[in-house]
C-alpha cells in the first residue's frame, strides 16, 4: 500500500448489517448468474466489507478471493443442488459475480477461490453465497450401432462397440 493508506476489513453474517438494499443486491448477484437466491440468512454465509483510506479500486486492480465456509454449510448448500458463487458490490452500488472452486480438502472447512477482474477488480463488499442455477439441458446423442446407444439421459451399456457422436 502507498504511504499513508490504509484499508480496514470487517467480517458480518447478517448482510443487511452491511449491504444497503441486501436482499435486492444479492437477487442481482444470483440473477446475473442466471439464478435465483433463497433467503439470505441461509444463503449468504458472510460478507466482508473493506473500507479504504488514500487508496481508490484502481490502485489495487484485479483480485482473487479465498474465503473459508464451514463443511456443514456448503454441503447443505449443495444437497440442495445450489452453487457457490463470490458476490462483490463496488462503491457506486455496481453488483458482480462470479463462480467459486470449492474443492473439499477438509473434514470441517471448505476453501472457496474466486477471480474478480477488470471493473470488478479493487476492494468494497464481498460475499459468498449459495443460489439456485438453472439445470443445463442435455444435449441428445445418436449411435452409430443401434445395440450401443447412448445418451445422457440412460447409463452406456457395459459393452459397447461403438462410440456416441455428436447430434
Amino acid at each position: 500500500l502507498p504511504d499513508g493508506a490504509s484499508l480496514v476489513v470487517e467480517f458480518a453474517k447478517d448482510a443487511e448489517s452491511f449491504v444497503p438494499d441486501a436482499s435486492t443486491k444479492f437477487a442481482a448477484a444470483a440473477a446475473a448468474a442466471g439464478g435465483s437466491i433463497g433467503d439470505l440468512q441461509d444463503d449468504v454465509a458472510f460478507v466482508v466489507r473493506v473500507t479504504k483510506e488514500g487508496i481508490t479500486n484502481q490502485d489495487l486492480g484485479d483480485n482473487t478471493l479465498t474465503f473459508e465456509v464451514s463443511l456443514g454449510w456448503y454441503a447443505a448448500r449443495v444437497a440442495q443442488g445450489k452453487s457457490i458463487l463470490f458476490t462483490k458490490i463496488d462503491d457506486d452500488g455496481n453488483v458482480f459475480t462470479t463462480a467459486a472452486t470449492c474443492p473439499v480438502t477438509s473434514s470441517a472447512t471448505v476453501s472457496c477461490t474466486g477471480t474478480f477482474a477488470g471493473a470488478a477488480g479493487g476492494f468494497s463488499y464481498f460475499a459468498i453465497m449459495a443460489a439456485l442455477l438453472p439445470t443445463p439441458t442435455p444435449t441428445p446423442t445418436r449411435c452409430r450401432a443401434r445395440s450401443c446407444c447412448w445418451s445422457p439421459w440412460r447409463s452406456p451399456p457395459a459393452v459397447c462397440t461403438s462410440s456416441p457422436t455428436a447430434a
